[in-house]
């Protein structure tokens, strides 16, 4: 059973959809005290760092996902909004302080070589290093659909498994232990997409 965390700042549709179409079990929670009673979770998100950091406190989330972040038998998987909400801090609405699970800042694409802002559409990513969690079975060079202003930059580069060059290297995912992270929207991805949240579904 996944336990999606709905704090008011999500594409939960989108992600229950693709869910379905998997045959995944799910349940969405709107409170942090409720995570105890699930071991596999995801964070979605859309919209502004600052709304999401709040709401995420209101409803206890904050505290629960670090506590899990260090137990073996769980794991999160953020998801757009979702993954740079694990990062320290955020230039967007003035900064605004994140999670700081994975140390970095999320800033605003640059659009370098007038590349539109907000990046959208379909990207290649280049995968790094171990790919047997999300990116098994897929090619090193696959492309996954994106939809955003501001990207991720790790200063624990050891921990950042693919990345996108969008006027500048942006991380497009990250993995610390029991955590996962996408830039890219796998449930709007297709059949790739579809493959990447299934070996999530596997995971133990």
């Amino acid at each position: 059973m996944i336990g999606i965390i709905d704090y008011g700042s999500s594409n939960i549709a989108s992600i229950t959809n693709a869910l379905d179409y998997l045959e995944a079990d799910y349940k969405l929670i709107d409170n942090g005290n409720e995570m105890m009673k699930y071991s596999k979770f995801i964070l979605p998100g859309v919209g502004s760092f600052r709304f999401a950091m709040e709401n995420l406190e209101k409803k206890n989330f904050i505290k629960s996902i670090k506590d899990i972040s260090n137990k073996k038998n769980n794991s999160i998987l953020g998801i757009c909004l979702g993954m740079q909400l694990f990062y320290s801090w955020s230039d967007e609405d003035g900064g605004c302080k994140g999670m700081d699970i994975i140390k970095g800042k999320v800033s605003k694409i640059n659009g370098k070589g007038n590349l539109p802002v907000p990046n959208t559409g379909w990207r290649l990513c280049s995968i790094l290093g171990n790919r047997k969690t999300l990116f098994n079975g897929i090619e090193e060079n696959s492309h996954f659909y994106f939809v955003h202003s501001y990207g991720c930059h790790a200063d624990e580069n050891q921990y950042v498994t693919s990345t996108i060059n969008y006027g500048s290297v942006i991380d497009s995912s990250f993995n610390k232990k029991n955590l996962y992270g996408t830039q890219f929207h796998p449930e709007k991805s297709q059949k790739i997409g579809m493959r990447l949240l299934q070996n999530y579904i596997n995971i133990l």
